[in-house]
């Protein structure tokens, strides 16, 4: 690695935490960020205090992913209520144990995607670490209220308490609290979901094309 970040290239970052670890063998790194295919803003209905009380989440089986952190928020939120349904997309089909009822969704397309996001009441982004993480992103331009984990690449768009819940990592008590206080608060779940969409505005492709250009002078 060391090597290759090394060589007298111009190198293209699409985060900030990634901008910084790339510095630490060269300054030629421009940041040009991330961006979310436009379908995923053009599925919002309505606001999330009027939906269905559905927790989705990506199942990913990579350790960096943090699946087994959802699994444990959950199964302690539902010895507390039981006043929500949970949807999990897999999307690589992954045989996972998973102790509670779900619903499972397999392959779903772009625009199925974007409608799962847009008819959910909250979208928990589990990860351990991750470079930038696109799925939070994506729900957010849904109008989806997050709860994101402090994994490094989600700093990029995610503020707590203006556009997402943001909880530390490691801590399935910490997801199960935030779940808590946006099904008891689905005042706090409309002003998330408003200031997400706005938030995501500035990812769309055409500033990211932007940014692109500049970065490589053209």
């Amino acid at each position: 690695m060391e090597k290759a970040f090394s060589l007298p290239l111009i190198k293209l970052s699409i985060s900030r935490v990634v901008t910084e670890q790339v510095k630490r063998y060269s300054k030629e790194i421009r940041y040009i960020g991330n961006f979310v295919d436009d379908i995923f803003f053009k599925c919002y209905s309505k606001p999330p205090s009027l939906r269905k009380r559905v927790i989705t989440v990506i199942a990913r089986t990579g350790y960096n992913k943090g699946f087994d952190i959802f699994i444990e928020s959950m199964k302690k939120l539902l010895t507390i209520r039981r006043d929500f349904e949970i949807v999990i997309i897999n999307p690589q089909d992954s045989v996972i144990s998973i102790p509670f009822p779900y619903t499972s969704i397999k392959y779903p397309s772009d625009e199925e995607l974007c409608k799962i996001y847009a008819s959910s009441y909250i979208f928990i982004f589990p990860s351990r670490a991750e470079g930038f993480g696109l799925p939070p992103l994506e729900a957010m331009a849904s109008g989806t209220p997050v709860i994101v984990t402090d994994n490094g690449g989600s700093k990029d768009y995610a503020i707590n308490r203006v556009n997402s819940l943001v909880v530390p990592i490691n801590d399935p008590l910490s997801i199960t609290k935030a779940v808590i206080e946006l099904l008891d608060n689905p005042e706090l779940a409309d002003t998330l979901s408003y200031n997400a969409i706005e938030t995501a505005k500035k990812f769309t492709f055409e500033k990211f094309y932007d940014r692109f250009l500049r970065a490589v002078e053209l």
